[in-house]
C-alpha cells in the first residue's frame, strides 16, 4: 500500500506531525480524524514506518507508538506554525494559506516567517497543554545573558 495515494488530507502527514511534535501517536488520533477502524489506523502507522524507515516502537503502557527525534521530515515542514495550525484550527496543509474557513469563522492570516523550534523543546509544553498542568521554563532575555526561570 502506497501511503502517498491515500488522498487529501494525507494520513501520513498527520502521523509524521504527531510523531515529530508530540513524540508519539496512537490509533485513536487517526480513527477520530479519518473515521476509520483501529485496524486501518494501525496499518497506516506500520505503512508509514515501512516507507520512511523511521523506527517506531509500540509501548503498551501508553498504548502508543513512540519515535526518536527526527533528522529529516518527509511530509511536514518542521515549522511549529504547521503543528499549531492543525492543533488550534484543525487545518491540513492542502488548504489555502491566505484564508481558511473554520466551523465558526473565517480566519485571514498574515503570513509570517516560518519559525523553527526543536521538538525536544516543544514536547513538554505540548504535554502540559494536554494535561492542563504548568510547565517550568528557563529562557534567555534579549537584554541580558543570565538564564531566568518562569512558571
Amino acid at each position: 500500500m502506497d501511503i502517498k495515494q491515500w488522498g487529501t488530507p494525507n494520513p501520513s502527514w498527520l502521523i509524521e506531525l504527531l510523531l515529530y511534535w508530540e513524540g508519539h501517536i496512537n490509533s485513536r488520533a487517526l480513527t477520530d480524524i479519518f473515521d476509520v477502524t483501529r485496524q486501518t489506523a494501525g496499518k497506516w502507522i506500520k505503512a508509514y514506518h515501512t516507507e520512511t524507515g523511521l523506527t517506531v516502537d509500540y509501548q503498551a503502557s501508553s498504548k502508543a507508538f513512540h519515535a526518536p527525534i527526527f533528522h529529516t521530515q518527509r511530509y511536514i515542514s518542521g515549522a511549529i506554525d504547521e503543528y499549531l495550525d492543525w492543533r488550534q484550527l484543525g487545518l491540513f496543509p492542502n488548504r489555502s494559506a491566505e484564508t481558511r474557513a473554520t466551523d465558526a469563522q473565517v480566519v485571514t492570516r498574515i503570513m509570517m516567517p516560518r519559525r523553527f523550534v526543536a521538538p525536544e523543546v516543544m514536547r513538554p509544553l505540548i504535554q502540559a497543554l494536554d494535561t492542563r498542568t504548568a510547565a517550568d521554563a528557563n529562557y534567555l532575555s534579549i537584554s541580558g545573558s543570565a538564564a531566568q526561570e518562569r512558571c
